[in-house]
Formats: C-alpha cells, sequence, structure tokens
C-alpha cells in the first residue's frame, strides 16, 4: 500500500508539471500568433508598454516601440498590422485547447492533493513555506519516507546535495551514481521556489548571498546565487527530516556551509 501511494504521487506531480508546461506554451503561442517579426512581438520591457526591435528591423526606429509612438511595422503596441492579424475565429480551437489544460491543471491538482493527504507526511510537506503541491508531491515521490534516513546528511546525500573535493556530486557517464537522478532537478527548483517566496528560507538564502559576496569575492554574482540556494533547499529539507522524525531542529544548520 505505501509503494502504491507513493507512486500515484510521484505520478500525479509529474503529469501536473507536464500539463503546466504544455498550457503555459500554448498560452505563449496564442499571445504570439500575432506578434510583429520585426519589433521582438510583445512588451519584452517587463511590462513598460514597449517592444524592443529585432536586430534586422527594417524602419528608422532606434529606440524601443513606445505604445502611443507607432513605427510603421507594428503600431507600437507589437502586433502585426492590423489586416494581416489572424481573425479570433481562427484561433478558435487554441483557445479552447488553453482552458481545456487549465481544467485539466485543476483536476490534478485536486488528485494530487488528495494523494498527500493519505500519506503520513502529506500534510508536512503541503505546509513547507516555498514548497508548494508539485514541489511536495515530487519530494515525497523521490524519498517516500523520511525515517528511512538516519541523518540529514544522508538525505543531502540521496538527493544529490553532498559534496565531493569541495564540488557538488555529478553523474559519470559509465558509473552507477550514488544518488537518485531526480533529487537534483527537484532541488534546483526548489530553490528557484524559494527565490520568488517570502519566508525563512528566502531570508536565508539572502544572508548566505551577503555572506559569500563579502568573504568571497572570486566568485561570481551567478556562483553566489547557486551557493545560496543549495544552503536553503539544504535547510528545508534538514527542517523537513527533523519534523518528520521528531528531532529538534538545528538552528545552527542555517548557516550551514
Amino acid at each position: 500500500m505505501k509503494d502504491s501511494l507513493i507512486r500515484a504521487i510521484n505520478l500525479y506531480a509529474r503529469q501536473l508539471s507536464d500539463a503546466e508546461k504544455a498550457r503555459i506554451q500554448a498560452t505563449n503561442r496564442l499571445e504570439r500568433a500575432n506578434a510583429c517579426g520585426l519589433c521582438g512581438g510583445k512588451d519584452s520591457d517587463k511590462g513598460k508598454g514597449v517592444a524592443v526591435p529585432k536586430k534586422d528591423h527594417e524602419c528608422t526606429l532606434s529606440e524601443p516601440c513606445v505604445q502611443g509612438k507607432p513605427c510603421k511595422h507594428c503600431d507600437g503596441i507589437g502586433l502585426v498590422p492590423e489586416e494581416q492579424r489572424l481573425a479570433p475565429e481562427r484561433l478558435t480551437l487554441m483557445t479552447l485547447f488553453v482552458e481545456s489544460a487549465k481544467k485539466s491543471e485543476k483536476f490534478l491538482e485536486k488528485a494530487l492533493t488528495s494523494q498527500l493527504k493519505e500519506h503520513r507526511y502529506g500534510q508536512l510537506v503541503l505546509d513547507t513555506p516555498g514548497l508548494g503541491l508539485k514541489g511536495a508531491g515530487r519530494l515525497l515521490g523521490i524519498i517516500g519516507d523520511f525515517s528511512r534516513f538516519p541523518s540529514p546528511s544522508h538525505l543531502w546525500s540521496y538527493m544529490g546535495l553532498g559534496v565531493n573535493d569541495g564540488q557538488r556530486v555529478r553523474r559519470v557517464r559509465g558509473e552507477v551514481a550514488h544518488f537518485n537522478p531526480d533529487g537534483q532537478p527537484w532541488a534546483f527548483n526548489a530553490g528557484e521556489a524559494i527565490v520568488k517566496t517570502k519566508g525563512p528560507y528566502r531570508d536565508l538564502y539572502d544572508r548566505r548571498k551577503e555572506y559569500t559576496h563579502e568573504h568571497r569575492p572570486e566568485w561570481t554574482d551567478g556562483h553566489c546565487h547557486n551557493d545560496a540556494k543549495r544552503i536553503a533547499v539544504k535547510q528545508m529539507l534538514q527542517e523537513l527530516w527533523c519534523r518528520a522524525t521528531g528531532n529538534p531542529i538545528i538552528e545552527d544548520a542555517r548557516e550551514v556551509a
């Protein structure tokens, strides 16, 4: 029963991720159906109402297209001229697909939530700041039971967050990996979610990044960013392990290197 529940959680979590990707791809294609191919096609300056021209832009425009200051190609709104645009009725099926994809996501979210509630640690992972439904499902689908790990460091190693000679462990062609290959992709996505979410793990990310900027001047900003994400994810996993196994949370580990 336990193994079948874990497989079901993993299945629904994976399928939910795939459904989300399909919906996003379809939505982007629908939005760009009438995009101007010369100016970049959409507001590419993060909501400022501009469309940055491509290198082969044929008009004399040297600055980004700004709404209200049209160029001859896109009228300043990032769209092809009105007479060339696809009529809404030609996009009906694409629009229906996007709506169907949204409904599929909601169905899968309900199914995954239901499966997680049957797991002994389901509510624990769902309540973790920054983890989210898909992250919680994928985590339990990967590890199954926190109690099978003697310590947080064993859990870190299993998830591919261990260190070998000062470098993170990697898969080597022709060699058997000593960690779960799904662990590192999960950790990457969890780290990205932490950066976008307010909470204790985002606070830890900020503190760690500030520390490495000051004490590791040779590191690039990207290196500091990835290091801080790794520390935050390891702390998240450690606290989950402590709560699941009834061990006290080690506060000092918030600054673990």
